[in-house]
């Protein structure tokens, strides 16, 4: 049994954003130089100040340091971040998982897992929550198989407000998603309290680049890979820090 140390907002899985149309640079025509697309995921990573930022980003250096290849690193909404690469306006994209396109070695994971009030028994199967309040984020497409339907969930807009209901005893468990939120639980008090069980989890899935079928986007894929071999599993941990899955 693991409790929760460190939370954050999360906004991953099929994040709408209405408005957000602004022009992005074409897929790159140089072979030194990557054009790369994230969806925002706070903590995880960000624009700072307009500039990319976060432990992902962070990898993203260290990869270049690693090969020597240039990324053009632009983060933007999660959705849009889809739609511009699936249309070719940019060389890869990350983070994504299975895809039909060309995909890299996975650098971390993502797991889902139910988190309840202090004091509470780990719960790791969700037929257990199924007739109990289950806080959820709004606009998060936790499975596509539709397994939450039927649930008693209640949305809100981030971890953070799921977290203090649950230490209030308005809900009787979360559905929570690492490494998202293992990034600030400093904001809210007392979460080092609520427990889970990471090992395990109702959901695993990897975090890799995906790529374009072309010349530029296998030679990103390689670099790629070449530079995840470099950094090793220490390696990734050291960049990672607390957004690294175990």
């Amino acid at each position: 049994m693991t409790s929760v140390r460190d939370w954050g907002t999360v906004v991953r899985g099929m994040v709408l954003a209405a408005g957000v149309a602004a022009a992005m640079v074409p897929v790159s025509t140089n072979a030194e130089q990557i054009r790369l697309i994230s969806g925002e995921l706070p903590g995880v990573i960000y624009n700072d100040g307009g500039a990319p930022s976060g432990p992902y980003h962070d990898l993203v250096v260290r990869l270049e340091q690693e090969t020597g290849v240039t990324f053009a690193h632009e983060v933007t909404t999660f959705a849009r971040s889809r739609g511009l690469f699936e249309r070719g306006r940019a060389d890869c994209r990350m983070p994504a998982g299975d895809s039909d396109f060309l995909v890299s070695k996975p650098f971390n994971r993502i797991k889902y897992v139910i988190v309840t009030p202090p004091g509470s028994a780990p719960i790791t199967d969700l037929s257990a929550v199924e007739n109990k309040t289950l806080g959820i984020v709004s606009g998060v497409a936790y499975f596509e198989d539709g397994r939450l339907e039927g649930f008693r969930v209640e949305e809100a807009p981030g971890e953070t407000i799921n977290m203090r209901k649950l230490l209030a005893g308005r809900l009787d468990a979360a559905l929570a998603i690492l490494p998202d939120f293992n990034i600030a639980a400093s904001d809210v008090p007392g979460s080092d309290q609520l427990v889970m069980d990471a090992d395990n989890p109702v959901f695993v899935a990897d975090d890799a680049f995906i790529c374009q079928q072309t010349d530029v986007g296998r030679m990103a894929i390689d670099a790629i890979n070449r530079g995840l071999d470099a950094l090793g599993e220490e390696g990734l941990k050291q960049v990672l820090g607390l957004a690294y899955v175990e």
